[in-house]
């Protein structure tokens, strides 16, 4: 009897043992950790909002040009819910897989980014659990001087059915190889969110795609069709094109006054 006692107590120590690796493992599928936070309790049906925020910069931005990566296996985008509360007039568009696009420029109406406000906000529906990432990646950034802005400090917020739970951390850059080498400009991106001048230690690493030429910008049109924006590798195509028929112009100019001066002197 006592044998019989201590196995069925043995037995039931084992289920329990296996009851409570399981259910942490159940839990985990359910709930959805972002950008590493797994401390959230993210569920199918929240809505998570993701605030890129931007500050410390030493001179007022005048343009821009980036792009926001979500995986819409776990997350969805919210309609009508992307903002930019301190930049009027932005083009983006939303209509895209598992991107957000968007550029900006303004010389009459500079932004001020010297402490820190939002950049741009969106928020998306939880489709499921496990782990997934929002990462954003600026192609362009650039002040009064027309060159890309050396001293910024980007940080993130995520606001979980309107009630923030991660402030101020240091946002993921986008590292899929085939983005970077595609949307990568003029600007540098930094592992630590920091600037080529206020950035410093381990963390201050540069994450640069191969190419410096900006893919065209797909931008929603009010009427919900889509154009093409051209590069901001443009201007030295046409300047280049011009140079050239101002050399040939040059030289079809010295062959006609060669010819009249012969004709003259004959």
């Amino acid at each position: 009897m006592k044998r019989t006692i201590k196995t069925i107590s043995a037995v039931l120590m084992i289920a329990m043992l296996v009851a409570l690796t399981i259910i942490p493992s159940f839990a985990a599928k359910d709930t959805l950790v972002i950008n590493s936070q797994d401390n959230l309790n993210i569920k199918k049906g929240d809505i998570v909002t993701y605030e890129l925020d931007l500050g410390d910069c030493t001179e007022d931005v005048i343009g821009l040009q980036a792009n926001l990566f979500y995986d819409s296996q776990y997350l969805k985008y919210v309609d009508d819910t992307l903002e930019f509360p301190v930049l009027n007039s932005v083009v983006s568009n939303t209509n895209l897989d598992n991107r957000i696009t968007f550029n900006w420029t303004d010389i009459t109406n500079t932004a001020d980014f010297s402490k820190s406000k939002p950049f741009v906000k969106a928020s998306f529906e939880v489709l499921k659990g496990g782990e997934t990432e929002i990462t954003y990646f600026i192609s362009e950034l650039y002040g009064e001087d027309m060159t890309y802005l050396k001293d910024f400090t980007f940080t993130y917020r995520l606001y979980v059915n309107g009630k923030r739970a991660v402030k101020d951390e240091v946002p993921v850059v986008e590292q899929d190889k085939d983005n970077i080498d595609l949307y990568q400009g003029t600007f540098t991106n930094y592992a630590d969110g920091k600037g080529e001048n206020n950035g410093s230690g381990d963390s201050h690493v540069s994450i640069v795609g191969e190419g410096k030429n900006v893919a065209p910008t797909e931008v929603t049109q009010g009427d919900g069709g889509t154009v093409e924006q051209p590069a901001n590798d443009i201007l030295p195509t046409i300047l280049v094109i011009f140079g050239i028929v101002v050399v040939l112009g040059g030289i079809i100019a010295i062959i006609v006054i060669r010819n009249i001066v012969s004709k003259k002197e004959k």
